[in-house]
């Protein structure tokens, strides 16, 4: 029998958000999410120069993103969540295209509380 590994359920979703990476700014869209984290489909040039110095990355290594996440609110008002992220995994799917996976460290203001209802409500 096949036991659950994670802590906290993923759900696929495609979700518009900002990535802030030192000098980088770019675009790019949540593959999966969850409570405590989000695997992001990041691709372009911008990503590719970003995350092409991060393949392979080193546990503990203290890659930091802020995520601007821009989601629904219970009346389908748009609005967006901040939150400090750290980069857990880094893979490439094409020439210029990467998968990368971010730990949410922390929101900024009562984010949690409405990334919490989000995922409630619409997953």
């Amino acid at each position: 029998m096949k036991t659950e590994r994670r802590a906290v359920a993923r759900y696929r979703a495609k979700i518009p958000v900002r990535i802030e990476i030192d000098d980088y700014r770019f675009d790019a869209t949540t593959t999966e999410i969850s409570l405590q984290g989000l695997r992001i489909l990041c691709s372009g040039p911008v990503a590719n120069s970003v995350f092409n110095q991060y393949i392979q990355v080193t546990p503990g290594e203290n890659i930091t993103a802020k995520i601007s996440i821009n989601i629904s609110n219970a009346l389908d008002f748009a609005e967006t969540l901040d939150c400090q992220t750290r980069v857990i995994t880094v893979n490439r799917v094409s020439q210029d295209s990467y998968i990368v996976g971010f730990k949410i460290i922390e929101f900024i203001d009562d984010g949690f509380d409405r990334w919490h209802e989000h995922i409630a409500t619409k997953h």
